[in-house]
Formats: structure tokens, C-alpha cells, sequence
């Protein structure tokens, strides 16, 4: 492991800060349990960092506090929102085209949930992210996503006024898999009290969470809901054979089967065999599986046959994605 981890950051690395939103406790912990001190703290671009957990101790960072607000800051909170004020805020703001200069003497509200507990202040998710439940209280979809424990992307939020779970899964997923994610789902909903768990869980083969980004964004799953880009399905509307044909991964690992055995793509189908439908060679097989491994960055073993495109595809996303469920 430390071999690992000296290639990723180095081994000089003594003090790693979060980017100052939420942070799930087992993404703290795994990091920090990794050998990287990593410290929980709180900032925005309008008024900087204001503040870090800056215990040495392990115990008192895995809490999730943000610390105390440093000598130049103040917080208070009001109706659990935080309000800063200090030095470090920006002067002046551009709103609507106008410079408006900002009254240093007030605070700055920053649409942030917060609590404060034992000398410490807990950031607990974003005011316009909260759902009104049915007993009238604020429920905080950050919290129900801690609790939830599902091996692929998913977000909590408010659809169709609802509290509904969308999960991410692909167009390679197998029947099976599909029908152990789905207990896996029902098993983390039902350890959830009832006043705070989503009413309706959805599935969907697009993507919940940026391209670039390395964690989901519920406004991004919002943005792209309303505007259709997003399509969801309940686990029964769900044709899982139905496997798409311009699938880009299962084409890639088509087109380098193609490379492999010098044959026109078009000659492939994604159930072809390696073996008995191409004619390929053992030798031919170990030049496929060593462009898949330097086309991915992956390391599929040369003793496990992968015979179609198909089986080939889901092996490269599933170590793909053990990659970043272990990075991440």
C-alpha cells in the first residue's frame, strides 16, 4: 500500500485540507486511513477559508467538525444557516454587471447548514438542497446519503416533490447484478427511519455526475433532469438484454479486436467469440488483452479468458471502477 500511495501524492505529503463543502465520513476516513492527515475545513470563494479541524489527533478529525473559525473570522448561526463576518470576505461584488461594495461590518450569509456541538462547528449540507418532509421538518438529503451504503454513483433529492434515490447504472450491467444492487438498495433504505427515507428509488444509464467531476452534484443531476438528459427507469421498466449497440466502451474493446486480428470492425458483434467466431490464437489474445491494458491503464490478468466483446467490456469498467471506488 505504501508503494501506492508514494506513487499518487509522493511520500513528502503532511497536510492535506478538504475543499470546505460536505464531506461523507467514510471518504474522510479512507483517506486519513490511507496515510494522508487529511483535515476537514471550511471555506468559499467569497470569503476564503475560514477555518480547519487542526486536531493531531485521528480520532478528533474522523468527527466531521470544520473546527473553529480563525482569530480574523466570526461565525454565528441563525435558523442553522451560517453567517460569516471578518476581514478575509471579499470587499466588493459584481451583481447583475454592478460593482457593489459590501458592508464589512455585516455578515455574510452563506446558505450553508450548520451546527454547533462540543466547541465545535459540523457543516451538515446546503440550505437549498433541504426536502420539507411530511411532519413539516427539514430534512437534509447530505444526511440520508451518509447513511446509505451503495456501490455505485447515486444522489438524494427532491423529484417530482418527492424525497427520491437515484441510482447510476450502465448499459453492460448484468441481470444479476441488477437484482443484488437492488437488494443492496432496499437493504441500506430500510435501515433509514421512515420519516427521513426517499419514498421512491429510480434507476438510469446516464450519467448522474460530470465528467470531470470525482463526486456527484445534485444541482447537475437537477439541471440535467429538467432538461431530459437525464432518463429514469424503475428497476421493472428496466430491459436489462436490451444491451445497446453503440455502447463507446464495448465499441473500443471492438475496435481493438479488430487492430488485434487485423478484421473490419463491422465483422464483430458484441457476443462474438474470440476464439470460435474470430478464429484468434492464444497469442492473438495476449496482444488484445495488452492493448486493452494500455488503452484503460488497467491490468487484466493474461490467465482469465474474456471471450466477447461483451464479457470484455464489463471486465474493464468493473476494474475501472474498483480503481475509483478505491481511490475515491
Amino acid at each position: 500500500m505504501r508503494k501506492v500511495t508514494n506513487n499518487l501524492f509522493g511520500s513528502h505529503v503532511y497536510f492535506c485540507i478538504t475543499g470546505g463543502g460536505y464531506i461523507k465520513d467514510n471518504t474522510l476516513r479512507l483517506i486519513n486511513a490511507l496515510g494522508y492527515p487529511l483535515y476537514n475545513g471550511y471555506g468559499m470563494s467569497e470569503v476564503g477559508i475560514t477555518s480547519v479541524e487542526l486536531s493531531k489527533h485521528i480520532s478528533d478529525r474522523l468527527k466531521n467538525s470544520i473546527g473553529h473559525p480563525f482569530e480574523s473570522v466570526e461565525y454565528k448561526i441563525e435558523d442553522n444557516e451560517l453567517y460569516i463576518r471578518g476581514l478575509s470576505i471579499s470587499h466588493k461584488q459584481i451583481i447583475n454587471g454592478n460593482i457593489v461594495t459590501l458592508n464589512m461590518d455585516e455578515y455574510y450569509k452563506t446558505a450553508d447548514v450548520m451546527k454547533y456541538l462540543d466547541d465545535r462547528y459540523y457543516i451538515l449540507g446546503r440550505l437549498d438542497d433541504l426536502y420539507i418532509g411530511e411532519n413539516g421538518e427539514n430534512i437534509n438529503p447530505d444526511l440520508i446519503e451518509k447513511e446509505l451504503n451503495i456501490p455505485t454513483d447515486y444522489v438524494v433529492l427532491n423529484y417530482n416533490n418527492e424525497l427520491s434515490l437515484i441510482i447510476s447504472i450502465t448499459n453492460i450491467t448484468k441481470k444479476e447484478e441488477l437484482e443484488n444492487l437492488d437488494n443492496i438498495v432496499n437493504k441500506s433504505l430500510n435501515k433509514i427511519d421512515l420519516s427521513m427515507r426517499p419514498k421512491k428509488y429510480y434507476f438510469t444509464f446516464n450519467p448522474i455526475k460530470a465528467k470531470e467531476a470525482i463526486k456527484v452534484s445534485r444541482q447537475y443531476v437537477i439541471k440535467n433532469l429538467n432538461e431530459g438528459k437525464i432518463k429514469l427507469l424503475a428497476k421493472n421498466d428496466i430491459s436489462i438484454n436490451n444491451i445497446e449497440l453503440d455502447n463507446p466502451l464495448i465499441n473500443k474493446i471492438k475496435e481493438l479486436m479488430s487492430l488485434s486480428l487485423n478484421i473490419n470492425i463491422n465483422d464483430i458483434n458484441n457476443d462474438s467469440n474470440f476464439f470460435y467466431d474470430l478464429n484468434a490464437t492464444s497469442l492473438e489474445y495476449f496482444d488484445l488483452i495488452s492493448k486493452i491494458n494500455k488503452e484503460f491503464n488497467i491490468n487484466l490478468s493474461f490467465d482469465d479468458i474474456y471471450e466477447t466483446p461483451l464479457a470484455l467490456a464489463h471486465k474493464v469498467e468493473e476494474s475501472l471502477w474498483y480503481f475509483l471506488y478505491f481511490m475515491l
